[in-house]
């Protein structure tokens, strides 16, 4: 299994019980999570401030890890945010600046002398995230 699958499954199990708590015990009305990126939708600012509490506490005390910003701002779906490398709002998404330098770096790096179906594969992926 390969190192990006390996993660991705790892998280999946590791934390899935995680989402369990989040949709069934805390109701929170809008959850989403990408890998270990949390995003958690709710109308009021205090209710999502305790939610982000019960969250630490459920994965200090079920799987001994903590949060990576615990005081992580709360805002509002009016603006937008940066995930998973992507600018994301409501009129829609955009590759950020930075990801598209390294890719466009790395596509650059690659191309000289490239060839095989893999480097072709690989290419065409990284042209997808900055074209998508």
């Amino acid at each position: 299994m390969g190192t990006a699958v390996s993660q991705y499954l790892a998280c999946h199990v590791y934390l899935g019980a995680l989402d369990h708590c989040v949709k069934r015990r805390l109701r929170v009305p809008g959850y989403v999570r990408y890998c270990d990126d949390l995003f958690l939708f709710g109308d009021h600012r205090a209710d999502l401030r305790g939610w982000r509490s019960r969250v630490a506490e459920w994965l200090a005390e079920e799987r001994g890890l903590r949060l990576k910003h615990p005081r992580a701002r709360v805002l509002s779906c009016a603006g937008h945010l940066h995930a998973v490398g992507h600018r994301l709002a409501c009129d829609g998404q955009q590759v950020r600046r930075k990801v598209q330098r390294r890719l466009r770096a790395r596509v650059a790096e690659a191309a000289p002398g490239a060839d095989g179906p893999d480097v072709a594969r690989s290419l065409a992926s990284r042209v997808g995230v900055l074209t998508g």
